[in-house]
């Protein structure tokens, strides 16, 4: 740290108009004093006279405030943030983990007795690659020659290929001596020695005369470096080939090292197989001094977090690992968010030291959240690399674990509840277990599961019918099989609730077509539906009006009866702009399920401006396809395309496995109109697409959220087509998934003057629920701005009231949002004092399920994502074994900060002792010679 000290008067009065004061004021104190220096002796007296000339001196010099500044650079270290996983999967253990690569890992943990592992062909396949780099120099110069080359071009050119075949011939020459070693593996020895002797004929081929005369010649004749750069491309070729033949190498010899019967190998493997991933992670960070934290520690100021479940928790550096050399918290996380983890060490960049790096110790497996690599473009717009490091192993433990679920959560009593399951086997191919469905210990269906070969997933299905009304609580269950890792995650349960009751459906068509005569066939034989189809009028005037069948409901309180409302081909002026407001009421206000069936007439186009067309997913515009468009679908037909929603989606979901229900939508019959449906509107889920060359012009089926209800469009009125050849199997399984998803909210969640419900039925402990009510007042108008609170009850027990708040300038509506539930079965009332009952019997029941077992299914190393992510953010991906080549990844980001420190001597303590002491001698003096 180089100093730099200047001295200066701050005052805003110049120091060169206060000397004569200072001077003059000296003078007089000397000229005032002067009798009493002739009464004393001299040296007495022209002491007295200076100490009285010093004092205004001094005077003045406090009012030039006089100052040293004194100015340095100090070098601020850069920043690294570290983020730790503290998940639940972070406690596995890698037993599966391949034999090589336990070797390398085992000996950048220093497991391995010094010496044991021959690291000779990594290295050599390093070199190989480091140099191929010079040969293509070589061969970018070469290229640049041309007819009109100069000599300084030729020079050059001659340069770096002398080198680069110097370069190669040094290699060849390493490469010969390293596979006639005698200690190689005769495997290993043959493959080098052939490789190596490429190289050698590739070296002799160089003396040949051709090549000199060709280097010699270049001046006049440049297209002669043409045959040069062939040769330098090939030598290029065969450093690639040594390289990876060199690494297989490696890979062969640490296999056979992992096979050796000598006792201190195979004590180092099996404490590696023993340790933890959290262990692993924390010798990686404090590793006997050269560790992650002391070495990054020494360049660059640490900033560590650990992701703790849903929190991201600070941590001190020098207090992540324990002196035992276990990390200094526990690794109970129940979800990883890497995203969430990525976007807060993004907002980190924004203040404090500027970042080097994020570094990111993980096994790579999110199971909550937003997409990780979204998250990582952020960091990669600030210049911000993200490194990755993996923990784990590609390899997983064996372990079956029930990977997902699939069931309605609300059905009528006699229906069948299907549960589609999707199964992990890792380590179990080629076994069989039994799949069971279990209520109060009680096996109610099963079926004997078989693991196929190739293959790390099974999905299964399983049926049964509930016999009772009521919420019930089910486990779907494989029994613990020997060898597995963990028991936990082979039982998962799920909640259902049964309601005696029928779906009531209005279905409003304009003409007999085809689409219609088929549904209505098909709900009229479903015997949990109420049918009440209107065929209407060609004037809103004569459409028949009533509560009656037949009619279309003349209020909308009688129109809230219903639970689904089905538009089809309708003119919106066959309504009166009552009925269409009442229509859009039925949704947002009712909680009501409206599906529109798009037809070549009037839907959805008709109601463009309309309440109907505010509700609708997609927007109410008709786009005119050209005659050609429309002769090719007519003639040839299409089939609907998949969306990524759409696989995911219930309704579209006619097949569990995602394979298998994607081959059956690409197989299914073909159709031969569709409407040409604008983009869909934002918060909208398209489902399905037609395969139209513009995608935004082919909205086939979307959904969406509206009010407290939801709105289906069906782009086409040809999915009666679907029956072809196979009845009502396809076209009955998509209708009956449509009619489940529309009174998905339907339960005991209303009466007649409340309309309440949550998103969902099952929650995981820790995720916020969404509540919303409607409530009418005593008149069942709307009941704005009341006391309006949610009671809930806890396996019977009252545990909490909440005020719900009012939703401003809606019609009745409440909400409230929980922060996050514990583990159990709950049960929400409302109290509303103005109501004539209160509390009401309408409920809401959900269930909140402790899910650690996210955290214990996938527990293989995704390696792709870590990858992925470091690339979009400029980083680099590194297994736990090649964790030191991080050190020299990281760019040093120190930064000289200007520093300054002033010594005001105006305020300095010194000064006013000084001041003190002159006066204090002056008076002691006079004292002594009495002049006192």
């Amino acid at each position: 740290m180089n100093e730099h000290t200047a001295f200066r008067f701050a005052s805003s009065i110049p120091w060169y108009a206060l000397a004569p004061v200072g001077l003059a004021l000296a003078l007089l104190a000397i000229r005032l004093y002067r009798s009493e220096r002739r009464m004393l002796p001299g040296r007495t007296g022209k002491l007295l006279t200076g100490l009285r000339a010093l004092l205004p001196i001094l005077l003045l010099l406090m009012l030039l405030e006089p100052m040293f500044t004194i100015r340095w650079f100090e070098d601020l270290k850069g920043r690294v943030i570290l983020l730790l996983d503290g998940s639940m999967s972070m406690q596995s253990t890698d037993e599966a983990r391949p034999d090589d690569e336990k070797i390398r890992l085992a000996d950048a943990l220093d497991l391995l007795p010094e010496g044991a592992r021959d690291t000779s062909y990594e290295k050599l396949a390093a070199r190989a690659f480091a140099d191929a780099r010079e040969v293509s120099d070589a061969i970018r110069a070469g290229r640049q020659l041309d007819k009109l080359s100069t000599k300084r071009s030729v020079k050059d050119y001659r340069s770096k290929h002398k080198s680069a075949f110097s370069t190669f011939e040094d290699f060849q020459e390493d490469l010969e001596d390293h596979a006639n070693e005698k200690q190689r593996p005769q495997a290993i020895a043959r493959q080098l020695k052939d490789v190596a002797k490429k190289l050698t004929e590739h070296v002799d081929a160089h003396d040949e005369k051709e090549f000199k005369d060709a280097i010699g010649d270049l001046v006049d004749s440049p297209g002669n470096a043409a045959k040069l750069v062939a040769y330098d491309q090939q030598s290029s070729a065969l450093f690639a080939e040594a390289g990876a033949l060199l690494l297989l190498s490696q890979q062969t010899s640490d296999h056979i090292l992992a096979q050796s019967k000598d006792e201190t190998i195979r004590e180092a493997l099996e404490t590696l197989d023993a340790m933890k991933r959290s262990e692993l992670m924390a010798r990686l960070l404090e590793h006997d001094g050269a560790g992650i934290l002391p070495r990054l520690g020494k360049r660059f100021h640490l900033q560590c977090y650990r992701l703790a479940g849903h929190d991201i928790l600070e941590q001190a550096p020098n207090n992540i690992v324990r002196s035992s050399g276990g990390l200094s918290f526990e690794a109970d996380g129940k979800v990883t968010n890497l995203a969430r983890a990525t976007r807060f060490a993004a907002e980190l960049t924004k203040s404090g030291h500027e970042t080097a790096a994020v570094i990111m110790l993980t096994d790579g497996q999110n199971n909550s959240g937003d997409d990780p690599e979204m998250a990582a473009r952020i960091l990669g717009g600030r210049n911000v690399p993200l490194f990755t490091i993996g923990i784990g192993s590609g390899e997983p433990p064996r372990d079956i674990a029930i990977a997902e679920l699939d069931t309605s959560r609300v059905i009528y009593l006699g229906d069948e509840v299907h549960v589609g399951v999707a199964i992990k086997y890792d380590g179990f191919e080629g076994t069989a277990a039994p799949l069971r469905v279990e209520e109060d210990d009680k096996v109610i269906a099963e079926r004997r599961v078989v693991f196929p070969d190739g293959r790390r997933r099974a999905h299964e299905d399983l049926a049964f019918i509930p016999k009772e009304v009521g919420t019930h609580t089910y486990a779907v269950d494989i029994p613990v099989q020997n060898g597995e890792l963990i028991a936990e995650n082979n039982r998962r349960e799920f909640t259902v609730q049964v309601i005696d009751d029928k779906i009531r459906v209005l279905y409003v068509e304009g003409e007999p077509r085809w689409e219609y005569r088929f549904l209505k066939n098909l709900l009229l034989r479903d015997e949990t539906i109420t049918l009440n189809r209107i065929m209407l009028t060609r004037d809103a005037l004569e459409m028949p009006r009533g509560a009656e069948r037949g009619k279309f409901p003349e209020d909308r309180d009688e129109l809230f009866r219903y639970d689904v409302l089905i538009l089809g081909d309708i003119p919106a002026d066959r309504f009166f702009p009552s009925d269409l407001k009442n229509i859009a009421a039925f949704a947002a206000e009712n909680g009501g399920a409206v599906v529109a069936i798009c037809g070549p007439m009037f839907n959805p186009h008709s109601y463009a401006g309309t309440p109907v067309g505010e509700m609708l997913p997609v927007y109410a515009e008709r786009r005119i396809p050209t005659d050609e468009i429309k002769r090719k679908i007519r003639h040839s037909g299409f089939r609907p395309v998949l969306t990524r929603s759409g696989e995911d989606s219930a309704i579209t979901r006619i097949a569990f496995d995602k394979l298998e229900n994607a081959a059956i939508w690409e197989n299914l019959p073909p159709l031969f109109w569709h409407a040409f449906l604008s983009r869909a509107k934002p918060g909208a889920e398209v489902l399905l697409r037609a395969p139209c060359k513009q995608a935004d012009d082919c909205v086939l089926l979307a959904t969406q959220n509206y009010g407290m209800g939801k709105v289906l469009l069906l782009g086409t009125d040809d999915s009666w087509r679907w029956r072809w050849k196979v009845g009502d199997k396809y076209f009955h399984k998509f209708w009956g998934q449509v009619m489940r998803w529309a009174t998905a909210g339907k339960s005991a969640g209303r009466d007649r003057y409340i309309r309440m419900g949550t998103q969902k039925r099952s929650y995981d402990e820790g995720e916020p629920v969404e509540f919303q009510a409607k409530v009418l007042g005593a008149d069942l108008k709307p009941l704005r701005n009341s006391s309006v609170a949610a009671v809930i009850e806890r396996e019977g027990k009252d545990i909490e009231t909440v005020a719900l708040e009012f939703i401003d300038g809606s019609e009745g509506r409440y909400r409230y949002r929980f922060p996050g539930l514990e583990r159990g079965h709950y049960t929400i009332r409302l109290n509303v004092p103005a109501l004539p009952v209160n509390p009401s019997e309408a409920h809401v029941e959900i269930s909140v399920a402790d899910r650690p077992d996210l955290e214990q299914v996938e527990l293989f190393l995704n390696q792709p994502l870590l990858e992925s992510m470091s690339r979009i953010a400029g980083g680099r991906y590194y297994p736990a074994e090649d964790y030191a080549k991080l050190y020299g990844a990281l760019r040093s980001t120190k930064k000289r900060i200007p520093r300054t420190r002033e010594i005001r001597l105006w305020h300095w303590p010194g000064f006013l002792i000084m001041f003190t002491l002159i006066i204090c001698a002056e008076w002691a003096l006079r004292k002594k010679s009495g002049l006192l």
